[in-house]
């Protein structure tokens, strides 16, 4: 027999670019990547977080939905030091490719759970785009 495929790719894809830490905290530099179309927004990993508790509330295990989403490593360092700094980009897509294969979205067209929708810098349900900490 065959072996089954693996899922496809999500339609929305998040990779790492970069990372600052000029702010006395470390900020990554994400590049969203929908159907070809590409934006940059600027995320702290405690708004990482804030998203991970805001998707667990809506559609973790404890919610009507009983997804098995993933969940972010936990660290006691500080959020700039180096072994972080190079540990987190990694984590972050990571997580987030595991969780737009669970919680399909278009940023694009506004559809998708609205925190997901916020922190890939896409539109809500209204069209009016989020406020990011900073976008390019």
């Amino acid at each position: 027999q065959d072996a089954p495929l693996p899922p496809p790719p999500p339609p929305v894809r998040v990779r790492v670019t970069g990372v600052r830490t000029d702010s006395g905290y470390g900020e990554y530099f994400l590049k969203v990547d929908e159907d070809g179309a590409c934006w940059h927004v600027y995320r702290r990993w405690s708004q990482l977080g804030q998203l991970e508790r805001e998707l667990d509330v809506g559609f973790g295990r404890d919610s009507p939905y009983m997804a098995p989403l993933p969940k972010l490593p936990t660290s006691l360092r500080s959020s700039t030091s180096a072994k972080l700094l190079r540990l987190r980009p990694r984590q972050l897509e990571e997580y987030l490719r595991g969780v737009l294969m669970l919680l399909p979205c278009s940023p694009r067209q506004g559809c998708g759970p609205p925190a997901l929708l916020a922190f890939l810098g896409g539109r809500t349900i209204t069209g009016d785009p989020p406020t990011p900490l900073h976008t390019l």
